[in-house]
């Protein structure tokens, strides 16, 4: 049997019974109203059947992202800090330029043709003689002075032109206390020189002096016997 003032096919509750209070060893207990529960329908009356309800599934939710769309692999991650790293400038160097560079090559000397006066004293006849020749002369080491003409080219040049010289001798110059031989004439006119460093002065001057060879012979064989 439907009621309408209720709202559901039950007959009205009872009325809610006064709160009553209960005693337990000396001390009462007041039950609230609150604490009503409600026995149901008589079990004289059958029991309605629930109303049914249309069930409708509810819709499955979304499927969680997976771990791998969260977490870049570590490939990608290593790579994209590799780009990275290449994206920034090289660090620059706290060395001075001058640091890295390459030693030098050390050029050879300059050889600029000059002319070179030749003082020639000649002792087999007492004759001083000048000269002047053109040969290629390079300054002398750092700190010094004059410059420095090769022997071989001096005398060629020397044997070249009208004031050579004849007959037998050796020509020499002189480094401080020490003959220095550069040149040796044979009978035949022949000469024989190497190459050899010659001191010039700072006024592009040379003295070199002329001696017959048999006076350095006959002093040998004096001295022998």
């Amino acid at each position: 049997m439907y009621n309408a003032s209720h709202g559901y096919p039950y007959p009205p509750p009872p009325p809610r019974p006064q709160p009553q209070q209960y005693y337990n060893g000396g001390t009462s207990y007041d039950f609230p109203e609150d604490t009503y529960f409600d026995p149901g329908p008589p079990p004289s009356q059958p029991p309605q059947p629930a109303p049914a309800y249309a069930y409708s599934p509810s819709p499955a939710p979304a499927p969680a992202p997976s771990k791998e769309k969260r977490h870049k692999p570590r490939s990608h991650r290593h790579g994209h800090s590799h780009d990275h790293s290449q994206s920034q400038p090289p660090p620059q160097s706290y060395y001075p330029p001058s640091a890295h560079a390459p030693p030098p090559v050390p050029q050879p000397p300059v050889r600029v043709v000059r002319v070179l006066t030749l003082l020639i004293e000649d002792k087999r006849s007492g004759e001083e003689m000048l000269t002047e020749v053109r040969v290629p002369l390079r300054p002398a080491d750092p700190g010094d002075t004059g410059m420095w003409a090769d022997a071989q080219e001096v005398s060629e040049e020397l044997q070249r032109g009208p004031s050579r010289i004849d007959g037998r001798a050796k020509v020499y110059t002189m480094r401080g206390r020490y003959k220095q031989l550069f040149l040796r004439i044979l009978d035949d006119g022949r000469h024989v020189c190497q190459p050899a460093n010659m001191k010039v002065s700072p006024e592009r001057t040379l003295e070199i002096f002329v001696e017959d060879v048999s006076v350095e012979v006959s002093c040998r064989l004096r001295l022998c016997t």
